[in-house]
């Protein structure tokens, strides 16, 4: 807020200034708080976090945006996606639950 204040006779007193500091980049945190490894896969991809995470989905899209793997997470903090039977090549693992959706990039090479 800015506001210009006076007294009560209008004499000027200068400007006030008030502001508040609000986190806004939830997804910045999260992905500070999550580690996918190894990439590139082979058989196995494992998704780390540093706390549980609650109604949380994972999805393995290719790059044309099809969906290829998907699950839920249930209070847990670490899941592994199979991906040996997956074709080599490039796809985008995502993240999201009602606070935030996060898009990585996973290379797949047998």
């Amino acid at each position: 807020m800015l506001a210009f204040r006076t007294d009560a006779f209008n004499h000027a007193d200068g400007w006030k200034v008030t502001y508040h500091t609000v986190i806004t980049d939830i997804d910045e945190q999260i992905t500070n708080d999550m580690l996918v490894f190894p990439n590139p896969a082979n058989n196995m991809v494992s998704i780390q976090f540093q706390d549980n995470m609650e109604n949380t989905t994972i999805s393995l899209l290719s790059i044309t945006g099809a969906r290829i793997y998907e699950m839920k997470m249930k209070n847990e903090n670490h899941v592994e996606i199979p991906v040996s039977s997956i074709k080599e090549g490039l796809y985008l693992l995502e993240v999201a639950n009602n606070k935030s959706h996060i898009t990585k990039k996973l290379l797949i090479r047998h």
